[in-house]
């Protein structure tokens, strides 16, 4: 077991470099720890060193997409929830997200509270205090 699985960290996979730093900083602010990688090749080479408890990812990446990465993570038996962003939240593709396990299809533009919500109900509030102004938004309880 990675020493790093101790401290869940929710991985946000996404070729934006504003959306990465935006979640980033919102996950953050309610207390867990984040990594952000811009792409799914980025993501797999930074499990050497961190152990995610929470994926968070987008549907369009330039490597491989949130639904490739998605199944990636099921034939390693990671057995992770995968939250899926993305603009096209009626395409097949999130469709197919969902058929392939995503614990949830969150279409952008979303609310920082929807997606904190959805990190909560899938591995639990974090272990950590919040350590910031923004952590007393009700989201981040």
């Amino acid at each position: 077991m990675p020493p790093s699985k101790l401290t869940p960290i929710i991985f946000i996979v996404d070729d934006d470099e504003a959306v990465r730093s935006a979640l980033s900083l919102l996950v953050q602010s309610c207390g867990w720890k984040s990594r952000a990688c811009a792409s799914g090749s980025e993501f797999f080479a930074a499990l050497a060193s961190a152990w995610p408890a929470c994926i968070v990812v987008d549907l369009q990446l330039p490597d491989m997409d949130g639904s490739m990465l998605q199944r990636e993570i099921s034939r390693l038996r990671m057995n992770l929830p995968v939250i899926v962003i993305t603009r096209y939240e009626n395409h097949p593709r999130a469709l197919s997200a969902v058929l392939d396990g995503a614990k949830a299809v969150i279409a952008k533009p979303f609310g920082g509270n929807e997606l904190i919500a959805a990190i909560a109900r899938h591995i639990g509030p974090p272990l950590e205090a919040p350590n910031s102004p923004n952590a007393m938004l009700p989201a981040c309880t």
